[in-house]
């Protein structure tokens, strides 16, 4: 360890900015070991030189690279120094954490075999072209640096950052801790026999081998700490519009240019499915709704933030030459009469004019409609997606709520939430039974128009009825499994679930936990569908 220069310092703490993380509260224990040797990461040894900070804070690089790619990467400790060096240009072996990382912000960091560790150090060592080139490609993969505690002279950590470190291992993320002998945090497990309540698992270069540090000898030993967040990935031939990574290390959200569709990462968890006792009275147009159950989503996936549109529906036909079910058998679709108190199979309802005794602003923005699970199962396979289960469009559309609608029990207070049978359709079809509020559409609206739900999702209550992968059973609820539950039905089929509610319908069948089942070769004028993957 070298003495650190004010500017230098100065200089990285802007650079780098400081840790964000709230200190949650936290398990018991946390151990990234496994995960380490899953990788083959094992602690590797320093030797007879002083590298202990670079290769900790290699180790917190090269876990992030991996996390991101998914494949255990091995990074340069060696061109980690040299990438220090050539910013400070002052050639010497180890350095700051806050050294190390301008080194990083300015070169990257190569492979392992790219550029490997020598027994002795030699200040005229420089990396190869292609190591260059590779470290630039990992620098490129945006990784962020969050600083816990910043290098200052004095070592010595509080009771909130041992939290923040302890919450970061809870995230699934090892903390580089710099001292007089710098180490990798890869674990802590809590002990009150333990001096401070418990002890962190460190991966230790000197020793080459795995150490324990107790919390009271942390909090006098140890002084700057950071950790390496790796941008969160998309699938394969996605594009990321949010990096912030969620479960498996997935961008929160994507987009896939085959279709135009951007998607929001849905995480793992559990919610209490159907409706409440004292949410609707029972009556034969809800009793599916109940008994509510918990139900527990076990693996992430991706929901499309919006309802698939006119636009992406026409680019998919023209590429495929798709006819749907209405076009293909020539009667058309249902659709709102004129009087608006019923609807009529009409041969010219499509698609591409879903509404046609009706004038109104009609674009390739507005949700597709006239398409049936037929259809809409067709778009699926020919991009690889698949439509949500039952269980997952009701988890994805309460986004941690309880209540009869996202933004709360009182369908008042939804203005600005979504396009439901209103005020403006009641100017036009006074006998209907509608919300108290004025959305400013009557029929379909563009997609995205209103507010998203808390987890990024729009358009998921109103506007259009959304088509789920279930054969509908009025009863499954009684025998649902709690985990990923999907009712496949029997061979032959049957018919299928929909959810959401839409712009023709009033504020009972707009809850989150309605439900509502036609055949799959059924087109209406007030039926869409989002897509899942």
């Amino acid at each position: 360890m070298r003495a650190a220069s004010g500017l230098v310092q100065a200089l990285a703490a802007v650079a780098l900015g400081a840790a964000v993380l709230r200190a949650e509260e936290t398990p018991a224990s946390v151990d990234l070991r496994p995960q380490l040797e899953d990788w083959g990461l094992v602690p590797r040894s320093q030797g007879a030189r002083g590298t202990c900070s670079v290769f900790a804070a290699a180790g917190a690089l090269e876990f992030a690279v991996s996390r991101h790619t998914g494949r255990g990467t091995a990074l340069s400790v060696e061109f980690l120094n040299w990438a220090s060096n050539a910013v400070l240009r002052d050639p010497r072996d180890g350095g700051f954490f806050h050294e190390l990382l301008r080194g990083f912000e300015e070169h990257g960091v190569c492979l392992e075999e790219d550029m490997p560790y020598q027994a002795e150090f030699d200040a005229a060592l420089a990396p190869a072209e292609a190591a260059v080139a590779r470290a630039k490609e990992i620098r490129a993969l945006g990784l962020r640096v969050h600083w816990i505690n910043p290098w200052k002279p004095e070592a010595g950590l509080s009771d909130e950052h041992l939290r923040e470190i302890k919450a970061v291992l809870a995230r699934g993320y090892p903390v580089a801790a710099g001292s007089s002998h710098s180490r990798l945090i890869v674990g802590c497990f809590d002990d009150p026999e333990q001096p401070g309540g418990g002890a962190f698992v460190m991966k230790d270069s000197a020793a080459a081998a795995y150490i324990t540090m107790t919390y009271a000898e942390a909090k006098v030993l140890i002084g700057d700490v950071f950790w390496v967040e790796a941008p969160g990935r998309a699938p394969e031939g996605w594009e990321v519009v949010d990096g912030t990574p969620g479960a498996q290390g997935l961008a929160r959200k994507a987009r896939d240019p085959a279709s135009g569709i951007t998607f929001i990462l849905v995480e793992p968890g559990t919610f209490q499915m159907g409706s409440a006792e004292d949410e609707v009275e029972m009556g034969d147009s809800f009793a599916d709704e109940r008994p509510q159950h918990e139900v527990e989503i076990t693996k992430a996936f991706y929901l499309a933030e919006t309802e698939v549109t006119v636009g992406q529906w026409r680019e998919f036909a023209r590429k495929t030459k798709y006819r749907t079910d209405a076009e293909e058998t020539g009667e058309g679709g249902d659709t709102v009469n004129a009087a608006g108190d019923g609807v009529e199979m009409r041969k010219d309802a499509i698609w591409s004019k879903p509404i046609p005794l009706h004038d109104y602003e009609f674009n390739d923005l507005h949700p597709v409609t006239q398409v049936s699970w037929n259809d809409a199962s067709a778009f699926c396979e020919e991009y690889g997606y698949r439509l949500p289960t039952e269980a997952e469009w009701e988890y994805a559309c309460r986004a941690g709520t309880s209540t009869a609608y996202w933004w709360g029990e009182n369908e008042s207070d939804g203005q600005g939430t979504g396009n439901f049978a209103d005020q403006a359709a009641k100017k036009k079809f006074t006998r209907w039974t509608v919300f108290s509020f004025d959305d400013g559409h009557v029929f379909t609206a563009p997609v995205g128009t209103y507010a998203a739900n808390g987890w990024g999702l729009r358009d998921m209550l109103g506007n259009v009825w959304e088509w789920c992968a279930d054969v509908y059973d009025e009863r499954y609820y009684d025998r649902s499994p709690r985990e990923d539950p999907l009712n496949a039905g029997r061979a032959g089929g049957g018919p299928r679930s929909l959810r959401g509610g839409s712009w023709l319908y009033d504020p009972m069948y707009c809850r989150f936990a309605h439900r509502l089942s036609l055949d799959p070769d059924a087109r209406y004028d007030s039926l869409g569908f989002r897509v899942a993957r």
